[in-house]
């Protein structure tokens, strides 16, 4: 059985649970605790960019959110739609054809069943 050590709100975990769900392969899901390593500059992800502007650049809250609305908005050439919406609220309305993909996948039990709220480490409320 293959082993996924995950952390529940990575994005990039959420793609492998993705896959290894649509192909049917079971997994045996491992939590990783995370002890800050993940904001050192060689993981670059977005929580650590979000650290980064938010010590170094110091810049307020609403402006954090349109940075980040900002850099996501770039990245829809490489779609993490179920961040951009459950997390940073993005108007998909610029983008439908993104938005009505994501509507379809999302009546997929593969899709239902591997959103980071519903992995085991996730906290019980968000």
């Amino acid at each position: 059985k293959i082993k996924l050590y995950s952390y529940w709100i990575s994005s990039c975990a959420h793609r492998v649970r993705i896959a290894l769900a649509l192909k049917g392969i079971d997994y045996e899901y491992i939590p990783v605790k995370l002890k800050g390593n993940q904001f050192d500059p060689g993981p670059l992800i977005s929580s650590f960019v979000q650290r980064y502007i938010e010590e170094k650049v110091k810049i307020n809250a609403e402006e954090k959110t349109i940075w980040v609305e900002n850099a996501i908005t770039k990245g829809f050439t490489a779609p993490q739609i179920h961040a951009a919406i459950n997390r940073f609220q993005i108007n998909m309305e610029p983008y439908p054809t993104l938005a009505k993909c994501y509507e379809s996948y999302n009546e997929l039990p593969a899709f239902q069943n591997t959103v980071p709220e519903k992995q085991p480490d996730a906290p019980s409320t968000i």
